[in-house]
């Protein structure tokens, strides 16, 4: 028994040193996921702003081969740029400098903004997006630009993996206990098994995969998972293969502010000019 306790007691010590390792090898890796991301900042601002130019000042004078090249730049930028934001928001989460900036919002103006921010992509694929919002429950207590970012994923999300000619949904309504936010697309949907991964950080199953062939690397999922945990929510998802997606948030009816004049909810449905 003397031995057996003193195996144990060493065992025990070297996970402690491991584990010691293993989180100064995360602070490490947080430290650097945020310098990167600064450092890749310029120069991705700078082919931005370099491909944006040729396009408003040369695009007239080009063949049409050479401005498809220059807006393939641009977008490859855009993209670019949103993955170092990603790189950033990790680095401030997993280092527990997550803050957030809560005051009152409007969800319409939060969604519309949203909304806004997706049409060209959407137009491009030939995707109407629709909104469906419960007008009686929009106010909330909150960080509008985190729950816009949260629902511009989704959105740009649902359209990349809808099919020409799709729809995509945003909606609200109260469930419950709690706003249920949701994005439904009419795409081929995902299996239980990669719905699972969905909200792990760098995440690269087949549900990851757009409908141009690109992978992501899974961050956009993870971060927004983050975002709905501090306002005290959950992220959700429901998915049939061959029948599209609705991915989702909740949030709890403390940070909703209703109506009192109206005595039932009332949906208010618009459709944007994709």
């Amino acid at each position: 028994m003397l031995e057996l306790n003193h195996e144990l007691n060493n065992i025990t010590r070297e996970l402690d040193l491991k584990n010691d390792e293993l989180a100064q090898l995360s602070v490490l890796k947080n430290q650097f996921l945020g310098m990167a991301a600064h450092d890749l900042r310029k120069p991705v601002g700078l082919i931005l702003s370099y491909a944006e130019f040729l396009i408003d000042e040369a695009g007239g004078h080009l063949i049409e081969e050479h401005r498809e090249f220059l807006q393939t730049i641009r977008g490859a930028a855009l993209n670019m740029g949103r993955v170092v934001d990603d790189f950033l928001d990790v680095s401030l989460i997993e280092a527990g400098r997550f803050n957030l900036d809560e005051q009152s919002e409007d969800l319409a103006l939060l969604a519309q903004a949203a909304v806004t921010l997706i049409n060209l992509a959407a137009g491009k694929r030939d995707v109407r997006v629709k909104r469906a919002l419960d007008a009686d429950y929009t106010k909330l207590f909150a960080d509008g630009p985190k729950l816009e970012q949260v629902l511009t994923n989704l959105l740009s999300n649902a359209v990349e993996h809808s099919p020409a000619g799709g729809t995509v949904t945003l909606r609200s309504r109260l469930v419950a206990s709690e706003l249920r936010v949701e994005v439904e697309d009419t795409g081929q949907g995902i299996t239980p098994e990669q719905q699972q991964r969905l909200f792990q950080s760098f995440s690269r199953g087949q549900a990851a995969r757009k409908t141009t062939g690109e992978l992501s690397i899974g961050l956009g999922l993870a971060i927004a998972r983050k975002i709905i945990e501090a306002h005290g929510g959950r992220m959700l998802v429901e998915s049939v293969v061959g029948r599209g997606s609705v991915f989702g948030f909740t949030l709890p009816l403390s940070r909703v502010v209703s109506n009192p004049v109206a005595p039932a909810p009332c949906n208010s449905t618009q459709e944007s000019a994709s």
